[in-house]
């Protein structure tokens, strides 16, 4: 029945994501896991086809992320260059949160500026924020410990979103999409914007 067609339907595979952190990117298991997902992806479309509504149901296929190949020798400890008597609490990841006394953020910002391979800023406190975050170099791996650890993943994101490597795919169908046309990069905050066109919602200001 009309009434009881869904006006939006959302589909999320983990892979290859979980594969390209474990494997990497360009690695046979990704591309393993790529290539099945295409192949489920080619049957729901095959599938679809047959229903009486076909025509009037738009689709994206997208990611939220794209990913860079990690390796050991791109690696980097955060403890030796710091005052750890003024690091209070470390929040691993990419990007790398540091929260330090304040009146040593600004000297700790300075400082992993110097060393390369980084970005670094202060943050204005925010739940859940560092008062310091640092953005390594793609395909670097920052780590804060008594002595250095083997990089274990062989691929992450989070690095800056300029990067093509943290590019990711955007293919819109149907009525809505012009067909053939291409567009460039855009922000994919902006996918927000599209899904209330299509479903005739105002975006929040």
């Amino acid at each position: 029945p009309e009434a009881e067609i869904p006006q939006l339907v959302m589909w999320y595979f983990e892979e290859p994501d979980a594969a390209m952190h474990t494997y990497g990117p360009e690695s046979p298991e990704a591309v393993g896991r790529a290539e099945h997902i295409d192949s489920v992806l080619r049957y729901f479309f095959r599938e679809i086809r047959r229903s009486p509504v076909f025509d009037r149901i738009n689709f994206i296929v997208t990611a939220d992320h794209g990913m860079a190949e990690l390796s050991p020798d791109r690696y980097i400890n955060l403890l030796p260059l710091l005052d750890t008597a003024q690091v209070v609490r470390v929040v691993p990841g990419t990007p790398f949160g540091l929260e330090v006394k304040e009146e040593y953020a600004d000297q700790a910002v300075r400082t992993l500026r110097r060393t390369g391979h980084m970005k670094a800023w202060r943050r204005e406190r925010m739940p859940r924020l560092t008062n310091v975050i640092v953005i390594p170099e793609t395909g670097w791996t920052l780590d804060y410990a008594p002595q250095e650890r083997p990089v274990r993943k062989r691929g992450t994101h989070g690095f800056n979103n300029r990067d093509r490597d943290m590019h990711m795919v955007f293919y819109g169908s149907g009525p809505a999409f012009r067909k053939g046309y291409r567009q460039r990069s855009f922000q994919n905050q902006n996918m927000y914007l599209i899904l209330c066109r299509l479903l005739g919602i105002e975006p929040a200001p």
